[in-house]
């Protein structure tokens, strides 16, 4: 794969659970989050938007907050919004695999199964509908 991107950061607002549908009809969540990722020693931080879909988002949803420590694996794509009579591109990540890295304790929720080790979120089989 080509387009193939993995960050390693801190969630810096809590997770946004979103229902949608696709062009089929068919009901899914996503998950928008933003991820800090430090660069130059932790004198700079480059910000990633972040959409998750299918079951992922709903453990990411579950699981983390901000503040969150997350590793994200993926693919960046670029969207086309207008505003005030002006376009603007703008990226976004695409998530399709994620790793836990805080301690379990300090994962969110109170079943937090998947944050002792577990890595079912990563066998998860649902395609991506975009």
């Amino acid at each position: 794969m080509l387009n193939d991107i993995k960050i390693h950061g801190y969630l810096g607002r809590d997770p946004e659970l979103k229902e949608y549908k696709n062009a089929k009809g068919e009901t899914g969540h996503l998950v928008n989050f933003s991820v800090g990722v430090s660069r130059d020693m932790g004198e700079e931080t480059d910000w990633f938007d972040v959409t998750f879909f299918g079951k992922r988002a709903e453990v990411i949803e579950k699981f983390f907050g901000k503040g969150s420590q997350i590793i994200v694996s993926g693919r960046m794509q670029s969207d086309t919004v207008e505003a005030d009579g002006k376009k603007r591109k703008y990226w976004k990540l695409i998530g399709n695999s994620f790793d836990f890295c805080d301690s379990k304790d300090s994962a969110r929720g109170s079943n937090n199964e998947a944050a002792q080790g577990g890595d079912s979120w990563e066998r998860l089989d649902e395609d991506n509908p975009f």
